[in-house]
């Protein structure tokens, strides 16, 4: 069995340094069904199906001096498929904000995330949103106290009604350097609770990092 991909990657600075241009298109072959015995080597005993993905992300950087920055990205990526597998479009818009060194020992955000899917063979859609409002505040030269809460829904013709609530989080960040921080947080979301933990640490020549995640 031969199993070929292959893949290319664009980023381009249009106007710098506010406006950038990423693109990528991805070609495998994937499994058309998910009941295939998979073995060892990568192979299954059900069809192959050859998937084309083509996105493009439009994205627009922008600051008001030492107040605030942010970012709003537009991505756009389009799904083919010579086999069982539905083609599909997918719609993902990004919008973050971040205060800025004038606010001093306290700091906000604002994040904004929508995706929208569309199958064309089933004539089915998925849909979800997300607002996240973040707050934190320095309590001691390397340690800040974080806070979030934020909004969420998700829609699908394969869910009976709209899953949506609220959500929280409360945490703590630690930066003894530069090159080294540690964050742990702890929440809820309107599905049950939620666990974070981050790790990353750079050397001269390397970066570390580690991510543990429960929602």
């Amino acid at each position: 069995v031969t199993n070929n991909r292959l893949r290319a990657a664009l980023t381009a600075e249009l106007i710098d340094p506010w406006f950038y241009l990423d693109a990528n298109a991805f070609i495998q072959q994937a499994a058309s069904s998910l009941l295939g015995v998979f073995g060892t080597d990568q192979t299954t005993s059900g069809e192959f199906a050859d998937i084309s993905t083509v996105s493009i992300a439009p994205r627009l950087r922008y600051r008001r001096g030492n107040l605030w920055s942010g970012e709003t990205s537009l991505n756009s990526s389009f799904l083919s498929s010579n086999g069982t597998v539905s083609d599909s479009q997918t719609t993902e818009l990004r919008a973050r904000v971040n205060s800025g060194t004038a606010f001093g020992k306290l700091g906000w955000s604002a994040d904004y995330y929508s995706e929208a899917t569309r199958y064309s063979s089933a004539g089915a859609q998925v849909d979800s949103q997300k607002i996240d409002i973040g707050s934190s505040y320095r309590v001691a030269p390397k340690v800040r106290f974080l806070a979030n809460v934020g909004f969420e829904e998700f829609e699908s013709d394969s869910l009976s009604e709209k899953q949506s609530g609220t959500s929280w989080s409360l945490g703590a960040l630690w930066q003894p350097t530069n090159r080294t921080s540690l964050q742990a947080t702890a929440g809820n979301r309107f599905f049950g609770n939620s666990f974070g933990l981050n790790f990353s640490h750079r050397t001269r020549r390397t970066t570390w990092g580690l991510s543990y995640t429960e929602a």
